[in-house]
């Protein structure tokens, strides 16, 4: 019963707002989708983003994905292993292979005046 009030409050902020078109690129202003998921975090999160992909909502798919997001920025390595809950598996030179290879992922190399994106 908890999850159809997040699922109905999310998508009454949004009533008569024009068709949602799916964003192809970075999201400018999160804050309007942050703010309409309010305080939800942890498993309601997680059962929010489940129920929202079983409904095909994707506004809610998104935000939930954001928030999420917002979770992590700033984070460690070691903090976002504990956000997620996952086993520190890999040895040192693995990691730093991988983070050689995908330094995109950890260091934000976008042009925040790039118009491009959205």
């Amino acid at each position: 019963m908890f999850l159809i009030y997040w699922i109905v409050a999310f998508c009454e902020k949004f009533e008569g707002t024009p068709g949602y078109v799916i964003p192809n690129g970075y999201i400018s202003d999160p804050s309007p989708w942050l703010e309409a998921l309010g305080d939800c975090e942890g498993d309601i999160l997680v059962q929010l983003l489940k129920a929202a992909n079983f409904l095909d909502i994707p506004r809610l798919i998104d935000a939930g994905l954001l928030k999420v997001k917002s979770f992590m920025d700033g984070q460690n390595i070691e903090s976002i292993r504990g956000i997620l809950n996952l086993p520190a598996d890999l040895s040192p030179e693995e990691e730093q292979e991988i983070a050689d290879k995908y330094v995109w992922n950890i260091i934000d190399t976008r042009d925040d005046n790039d118009s491009s994106m959205g």
